[in-house]
């Protein structure tokens, strides 16, 4: 039989007595346990992009009678270009000031850190505008918001839990894909489908003009 030499046993106490140590500090922590719940909500947002990339889709036929409700073609400023100092999650707020730039610095200041940001030309003017999805900071199942921004104002937004935005891939327009609560029927990490909205723009507004059921075969 082998002999564990003395000062072995010593080096072993002392490593599992420095993890404890490690482990009691992060859980009396809870500034840093915020900081950990920011950094994984906005590395890995729940956007609906993923579960269409992977799962088999069934869609219904698009029909003019859209149900889709909540949307706002209010024109307002955005949140003020305010710097912040964070006593939790700076680091975070570095890294979407690096990503995204002032857009960053405006909606954290609102609370909000940025999850996704597109160009496209959705009113058919020939001039590309800013779409983003936004999440409450400490929240999850983001993106909870997107925002369609021109000129530095904002002129769109519609809310919902995991809300996301696809662009088609010719002419102007938008679809939002939103969810109503069957969709959820397996808890909100797991949706069973979604809602795909065609949005275009006419007399000066967004307006809702064809909707279909996109259902995830084999859930």
């Amino acid at each position: 039989m082998f002999k564990i030499q003395k000062f072995e046993i010593i080096e072993i106490v002392l490593f599992v007595a420095l993890g404890a140590i490690v482990l009691m500090s992060w859980n009396n922590n809870p500034q840093q346990q915020k900081l950990d719940n920011i950094k994984s909500v906005v590395d890995s947002p729940v956007s609906l992009d993923e579960p269409i990339k992977k799962k088999e889709i069934s869609e219904s036929l698009p029909t003019t009678n859209t149900t889709i409700k909540g949307f706002s073609n209010e024109i307002k400023a955005l949140p003020p270009a305010t710097p912040t100092k964070w006593e939790v999650g700076q680091d975070l707020y570095e890294e979407q000031k690096k990503q995204y730039g002032d857009l960053a610095v405006r909606f954290w200041a609102d609370s909000n850190s940025i999850t996704f940001l597109k160009e496209f030309d959705v009113d058919g003017d020939g001039q590309k505008e800013t779409i983003i999805g936004i999440c409450g900071l400490w929240g999850n199942h983001c993106p909870h918001e997107v925002v369609i921004i021109k000129n530095n104002k904002q002129v769109f937004s519609y809310s919902d839990t995991g809300v996301n935005v696809s662009l088609p891939e010719s002419g102007s327009g938008f679809y939002i894909e939103w969810h109503t609560i069957k969709y959820y029927e397996n808890g909100y990490c797991c949706p069973t489908g979604y809602m795909k909205t065609k949005f275009t723009f006419k007399d000066n507004k967004f307006i809702p003009v064809s909707e279909q059921e996109v259902t995830y075969i084999n859930q």
